[in-house]
């Protein structure tokens, strides 16, 4: 690169720096993190209850997994009966991720079957 060419950089480098000190400091409370449930444990219970789930876990924000057996078929159409069974229970969109039961076991990850944009009730 030419040595016009960082001169350029810099000084647009320096412009911005020295724009910052003239914006004015944005009026707004601190970051409060977002919640997606009322409450956890309630959706737990009624996930849980059903018979085909070998387990649940809430993972990063906004995603609910939803692990069970499968022989080979798509599980989309449950993922959508836990979305309705849950959307209650909902303060934001999520959404519900069907994973194959086996995969979890032996370690192979978390295979999707399933999922669904669940939002919440208006």
């Amino acid at each position: 690169m030419s040595a016009q060419k960082w001169i350029m950089y810099g000084g647009l480098i320096a412009l911005v720096f020295a724009a910052q000190k003239f914006l004015p400091e944005p009026k707004h409370d601190p970051i409060k993190p977002i919640v997606y449930y009322k409450d956890e444990k309630t959706i737990r219970e009624l996930i849980l209850k059903e018979p085909s789930v070998k387990d649940m876990m809430f993972s990063q924000p906004g995603w609910v997994y939803v692990s069970m057996y499968t022989k080979g078929e798509r599980k989309d159409g449950f993922a959508e009966y836990i979305c309705l069974t849950i959307q209650p229970h909902l303060l934001g969109d999520v959404y519900v991720k069907i994973v194959d039961h086996k995969d979890v076991l032996q370690n192979k990850g978390f295979t999707e079957i399933g999922l669904v944009k669940c939002k919440k009730n208006k």
